[in-house]
């Protein structure tokens, strides 16, 4: 894992609770050519939450390093992280599900937010996975190469297709399935991560993977069907958190 002092945290105000890294080398689905991509939490000072001052660019903080480290980070502030969890927004979620060996700042209350994460779980999961994988699907039968940068439409020239979206795809689905019956979200791939690196690879012809793509689109479908996460998140319990968070952190 890189230095985290290529992003300069300290030069930006706030208390730093809970960084990790995500992306393809979080998943256990890395390449050589991979990037570091980290995402946290911040508790902002006081005058964010009781006066008028903002915190970053709407209490989202980026910073990337990508000519020089090929790496970037994401801080969100807390109150929006919690509302991203609530809506469980699948890009954002799995923070509270990584290895202990893939957080780089776990303070006393980015330990809270992961010992609290059943809080945020609800049937919105079927929707946020769900609809996911879907778009994701789309985009790559569509290979709408205009919105892709200049690694992805080569990718799309050799193979066919977008093979880094079809292998995001395949493992969000099976993420979601998993998560739907145990409410767990698997962030690091195991029994699959080989199988995950071929279609990365372009190992698979498109067929084979729409095949395999639809059958678990179905099975999550199913899933939503049986409908057996609660119906809504604990919303009280992470209004606590927040508060109890600033409280101790400004």
């Amino acid at each position: 894992m890189i230095d985290m002092d290529i992003f300069k945290l300290d030069s930006h105000i706030g208390k730093y609770i809970l960084v990790g890294q995500v992306g393809s080398k979080s998943y256990g689905t890395d390449t050589p050519e991979s990037d570091d991509d980290f995402i946290g939490v911040a508790v902002a000072p006081l005058s964010h939450y009781t006066g008028l001052d903002h915190w970053e660019n709407d209490g989202t903080l980026e910073i990337k390093r990508k000519e020089t480290h090929n790496s970037e980070i994401t801080i969100f502030e807390l109150k929006k992280f919690l509302k991203l969890c609530l809506a469980f927004n699948p890009n954002v979620i799995p923070l509270l599900y990584l290895r202990e060996q893939d957080y780089t700042t776990v303070l006393p209350g980015g330990q809270m937010l992961i010992d609290q994460r059943d809080a945020f779980t609800s049937n919105r999961a079927y929707k946020t996975l769900i609809g996911y994988a879907e778009s994701q699907r789309h985009a790559v039968t569509e290979c709408n190469t205009g919105k892709l940068g200049e690694k992805r439409k080569e990718l799309v020239a050799k193979f066919g297709y977008d093979v880094k979206y079809a292998s995001h795809t395949i493992r969000i689905l099976r993420m979601g399935i998993e998560f739907f019956d145990t409410g767990k979200l698997n962030v690091y791939r195991t029994w699959d991560q080989e199988e995950l690196k071929e279609i990365r690879s372009g190992k698979w012809p498109l067929d084979k993977w729409l095949k395999l793509v639809d059958s678990l689109l179905n099975e999550a479908k199913f899933c939503e069907s049986r409908n057996i996460l609660p119906e809504k998140p604990d919303y009280n319990r992470v209004n606590w958190m927040c508060m109890r968070l600033v409280d101790c952190y400004t």
